[in-house]
C-alpha cells in the first residue's frame, strides 16, 4: 500500500495522464474520516478512514464543497469509496 501511494503522489503517470483518470464510484455509504497530508502543488492527499483506519488517496477535484479551499491536515471530511487504476480511493468528499 505504502508504495502504490508513493507513485501516486509521485506523479509518474504525468499530468496529461491524471486529467485522462477518473475515479469509479464503490459504494454510495458515506464515511468519515481525517486528512492526514495534503500536497497543494499536485492536489491530493490521504485520509484516514475512521472505521477502518485505512489510508485512502484523494484529491482535491473530488471534494464538492468548496473546492477553491484545499484541505488541511487534521480535517475531518466525509467521503464515499471509490476506486482509480484499481486502487481504492476517497471520493465525493464533503465537510462534517
Amino acid at each position: 500500500m505504502i508504495a502504490s501511494m508513493r507513485a501516486f503522489f509521485s506523479n509518474k503517470h504525468g499530468a496529461s495522464a491524471d486529467r485522462d483518470r477518473s475515479a469509479r464510484m464503490e459504494t454510495s455509504i458515506k464515511h468519515r474520516g481525517t486528512v492526514k497530508s495534503f500536497d497543494r502543488r499536485k492536489n491530493r492527499g490521504l485520509i484516514e478512514a475512521d472505521s477502518s483506519g485505512e489510508f485512502l488517496i484523494f484529491e482535491r477535484s473530488g471534494i464538492y464543497q468548496n473546492p477553491q479551499v484545499p484541505p488541511v491536515e487534521g480535517q475531518r471530511l466525509t467521503f464515499e469509496l471509490g476506486t482509480v487504476d484499481g486502487q481504492r480511493c476517497a471520493v465525493n468528499l464533503g465537510n462534517v
